[in-house]
């Protein structure tokens, strides 16, 4: 039965389909690429130069958490 089903499946259609997931994950990062903020986009970028440890999603700032 399961035989039946795979051979029964079309493969044709599937280069299309992960051509637009593709696409569309692609077109999803570039859009929160570019709302990026100026400020955040230069804590992103530091991330490699800096010894530090730090979530980037957090402004050492403005953090009030204790670890």
């Amino acid at each position: 039965m399961l035989n039946d089903v795979i051979r029964a499946i079309d493969y044709s259609d599937c280069a299309e389909v992960a051509l637009l997931l593709f696409c569309v994950a692609f077109g999803l990062m570039t859009y929160a690429t570019l709302r990026l903020s100026k400020r955040a986009a230069e804590t992103f970028a530091s991330i490699p130069l800096s010894d530090e440890v730090q979530d980037p999603r957090f402004d050492t700032r403005q953090d009030t958490r204790h670890e």
